[in-house]
């Protein structure tokens, strides 16, 4: 069973039952580790479905009785890589996509829609990287939410970062913006550092903080293009 498959069906299970269900019992019901059913339970939780926990070897879970939308709504990571696949393809083959794309953002909840507003507003989409860049493979999840996180905030972070030649430097950047060259991301900043305005490869970044501090966002197209590291 797939992943969204399953997300369904656990809702499912859990709306035919007025008792909670240990996430035990729930584990062994679709046959994976507990582990992989907390996980579960975490993305539908951020998919706004209303689980309620009892604490306590012996407690369990249900589904709260606020629950009236569908199982599972598509989740900001997975509506922002629609809309960046709707981008890259309107102004050439597919431009109905848009249309499709609106009616998917437009069935999700307010929270998760106002969320996934924050954050493209913030993507800027260039041309394709140049050919004579290596492939720098995914950007590391968390680094990638935690620098998305700190843009829509408008909180200053602090990166440790590895350039082109290997040097490795601590920095502290105002992140404006997330610059997509396909498949190369790339953080838009203002580095405070240099007193100017800079683009961090994400695969290159190697650890993040955010600070207490907050600056007052611009436009991230303003920053395109800059110097690059």
């Amino acid at each position: 069973m797939r992943r969204l498959e399953r997300l369904h069906a656990i809702v499912d299970f859990l709306r035919a039952r007025s008792t909670a269900v240990t996430v035990s019992e729930l584990a062994a019901r679709f046959d994976v580790s507990e582990r992989t059913l907390f996980r579960d339970l975490r993305v539908l939780r951020e998919g706004d479905v209303p689980l309620e926990s009892d604490p306590g070897p012996m407690g369990g879970v249900r589904l709260g009785r606020s629950y009236h939308l569908p199982p599972i709504g598509i989740a900001i990571d997975e509506a922002i890589a629609l809309w960046i696949a709707v981008q890259l393809a309107e102004a050439s083959t597919q431009p109905r996509l848009a249309s499709t794309l609106d009616k998917v953002v437009g069935s999700v909840p307010e929270p998760r829609r106002r969320a996934f507003r924050a954050v493209i507003e913030r993507i800027v989409i260039g041309p394709e990287a140049p050919a004579n860049i290596p492939d720098p493979g995914p950007p590391d999840p968390t680094i990638y939410r935690l620098c998305e996180r700190a843009l829509v905030d408008a909180r200053v972070l602090q990166l440790d970062y590895a350039d082109r030649k290997g040097t490795r430097t601590r920095r502290v950047v105002e992140p404006h913006g997330l610059l997509l060259l396909p498949p190369v991301w790339y953080l838009l900043t203002h580095d405070r550092d240099r007193e100017a305005t800079r683009t961090f490869r994400l695969d290159r970044i190697e650890a993040v903080q955010a600070l207490a501090e907050s600056f007052d966002p611009i436009d991230p197209r303003r920053l395109f293009p800059c110097d690059a590291e």
